[in-house]
């Protein structure tokens, strides 16, 4: 049985391990897939009159803010 020899390599953000072939290079830097994800991809709100009516009725007197 012959052993190959991997490459490895560390992610620039998290310090993870990756193999070669996993390796994201952006801008010089090495990234796994998650840290590049994490660095694009903008979170949306489902319902973008409920977030603007959260912030305009928060900033009413009298009205306390609910927690979930």
């Amino acid at each position: 049985m012959i052993e190959e020899k991997i490459s490895l390599c560390k992610c620039g953000i998290c310090g993870c391990e990756l193999e070669r072939e996993d390796v994201i290079e952006e801008e010089g830097k090495t990234l796994c897939g998650d840290c590049f994800i994490e660095g694009h991809h903008r979170i949306q709100a489902c319902n973008p009159w409920a977030v603007r009516s959260k912030k305009y009725l928060g900033k009413k007197p009298g009205l306390k803010e609910l927690k979930a």
